[in-house]
Order: structure tokens, then C-alpha cells, then sequence
């Protein structure tokens, strides 16, 4: 299996960004780490031998990178506006040197993302405000509500931060006709997940919007595992990706 590994100095974050490819070939999917995770939990939940199949026969190739949450939504010791523009800056970061990276790197535009827990919360947040980018997003156990890092602060970059707020007000046609269209849009959980409202909320959202969507809950004992998460990430790329 082709590994590789980069990195550089991002001036949008402010410090190193690390990035690991598995893979040679076929369209690009971002994984987005969990709220402790980083570049490494691809390979500490050992997902490369879950989708062995698909990278090796070139049907995907994984870009697994860092997170920023640690700065952001989970430093107690930040003002919650400071929080909110923190992750604003990891945002920048993904959407102006990630995604041209990955673009120059793979050869393909067709880009995915996928994250389990945080994850799929920056999964959902960052393809609803970019679908032009994404054509994929998989959330699985995700967390939608960003409200309860912020202690009753709110403002503007809250806000248009936060799926469960501005999904609703969604107007614009640019959006509605990717989103769910050009831009797959998969959320899955488990009956025993400590999420699972997270992601029948979410649901309901998409669904009184009009979206398009792939919903999935799979019965107990399913829950908020990585043991899980290896089994639900093929299951679904077999999906669509075969």
C-alpha cells in the first residue's frame, strides 16, 4: 500500500499540519479526526486494513489529517468568541492549502470527506459551507450542536458555525441544488450510540429542508466505537463507491 506522509507550517493556524496518503489512485477522501485525534487516527483505529479493497485497487485513496479542535472548541481556557474564529482559521486552512494540496497530489476533484464523533460534525459543517468542493460527507455519530462549547455566548461566526442553526434558514438555490445532489450527504449511528439524538436531529433538519440524504441507524448493540466505525466506513463505501 502507498503511504506517504507531508507536512508543512500552515500561517492560518499557526502551527505544523501533518497529512498521511494511503493510497495511489481513485478519488480523494478526507478523514477528519475526532475531538482528540489527529493525523495518526486513520492508522491507530488501523481503517487502511478495513479498506484495503478500495485503496488498493484504486477506487479511493484516504488524506488523513490533522484536527485543530485542542485550540478551538475544546480549550476551557479560551473566550468562546476566540474559540469560534480559532476554528475558523482551521477552516481556512482545510478549504485554501488542503484542498489545493490534495487537488495537485491526487489528480482527481472528485473529494469526499468522512469523520466519526467531532468528526462529523467538521464533516457536515465544512461541506454545507463549501459543496462546490465536496461530493461526498459521511458522518458517523456525529455532533451537530456546537452550542454547548460556548456557554450561552453566541454571535455571528456562531452562528453560520452551527449546522443546527443556519440549515434551517437555508434559502439560497446555489446550495439546496448541490447539497444532497451533486454533494452526497451520508449520516449513520448506532442504537446505543450516546449520540444518537445527535444524528436523528440532524436527520429531521435535512429532511423538513428538502435534502437529500442517506440515513442509517443500526440496531443495538451498536454504539460509539471504533469497532463499529471499521465496519459501517466499508459498508458504505461499498455503497458508492463501487
Amino acid at each position: 500500500m502507498n503511504i506517504e506522509h507531508f507536512q508543512w507550517y500552515s500561517n492560518r493556524v499557526g502551527v505544523d499540519m501533518h497529512i498521511i496518503r494511503y493510497g495511489h489512485w481513485g478519488p480523494p477522501m478526507i478523514y477528519f479526526p475526532t475531538s482528540g485525534g489527529g493525523h495518526t487516527e486513520f492508522d491507530y483505529y488501523r481503517l487502511q486494513d478495513d479498506t484495503w479493497w478500495f485503496i488498493e485497487n484504486g477506487k479511493i485513496q484516504f488524506f488523513a489529517i490533522d484536527g485543530y479542535s485542542w485550540n478551538s472548541w475544546y480549550n476551557r481556557g479560551l473566550h468562546p468568541a476566540e474559540k469560534v474564529r480559532n476554528h475558523i482559521r482551521y477552516e481556512k486552512y482545510v478549504i485554501e492549502e488542503l484542498i489545493p494540496f490534495i487537488r495537485n497530489v491526487a489528480r482527481n476533484d472528485y473529494i469526499g470527506c468522512m469523520g466519526a464523533s467531532f468528526g462529523g460534525y467538521l464533516v457536515m459543517n465544512t461541506t454545507f459551507k463549501h459543496p462546490e468542493i465536496f461530493k461526498f460527507a459521511l458522518a458517523l455519530g456525529g455532533v451537530f450542536d456546537i452550542s454547548d462549547f460556548l456557554g450561552g455566548y453566541h454571535d455571528d461566526n456562531v452562528y453560520f458555525n452551527n449546522p443546527v442553526e443556519y440549515i434551517p434558514n437555508l434559502t439560497d438555490p446555489y446550495y439546496l441544488n448541490q447539497l444532497g445532489h451533486t454533494t452526497k450527504l451520508v449520516l449513520m449511528c448506532g442504537e446505543n450510540d450516546k449520540f444518537l439524538s445527535s444524528t436523528i436531529e440532524f436527520h429531521n433538519i435535512l429532511k423538513r429542508k428538502g435534502i437529500p440524504h442517506h440515513y442509517e441507524v443500526w440496531p443495538a448493540p451498536c454504539d460509539h466505537h471504533e469497532f463499529w466505525w471499521k465496519k459501517q466506513i466499508p459498508y458504505i463505501l461499498g455503497k458508492y463507491y463501487v
